[in-house]
């Protein structure tokens, strides 16, 4: 049971993110690889996407088949600004899976946050 958005980085990524309604502290964000040429895709490095989340990050990894240990999640970098997460790919052929996980804000930080931005709770 979850929402589904449906987004396009630019003509070359498009992504999808799935906040679950049993998981309110979790999203998932499949990043598509749309640059190719005469059917060969070409791989995209060193670029960052921005998620719209409504809790606090607190750890973000990344599943894909493109990795060499595609079983094995690997860590990555990111910032949290005003409702939206900054993720950093290190790169992508296919298809890659973000994991976003987190906690609740604290009263203190919801304010802080929201006050601040255009977001509505």
């Amino acid at each position: 049971n979850w929402i589904n958005t449906e987004c396009s980085l630019d003509e070359k990524i498009s992504y999808v993110i799935n906040e679950y309604r049993d998981r309110p502290y979790f999203a998932s964000v499949h990043l598509i690889n749309h640059l190719y040429e005469d059917y060969k895709i070409s791989e995209q490095t060193d670029f960052s996407v921005e998620v719209p989340i409504k809790f606090k990050p607190l750890f973000v990894s990344m599943v894909s088949p493109d990795l060499e240990d595609f079983k094995k999640a690997v860590e990555l970098t990111f910032s949290y600004k005003e409702g939206s997460i900054v993720v950093r790919i290190p790169k992508i052929v296919y298809y890659n899976l973000i994991l976003i996980e987190g906690r609740p804000f604290t009263p203190t930080e919801e304010k802080e946050i929201f006050s601040s931005s255009s977001l509505s709770k």
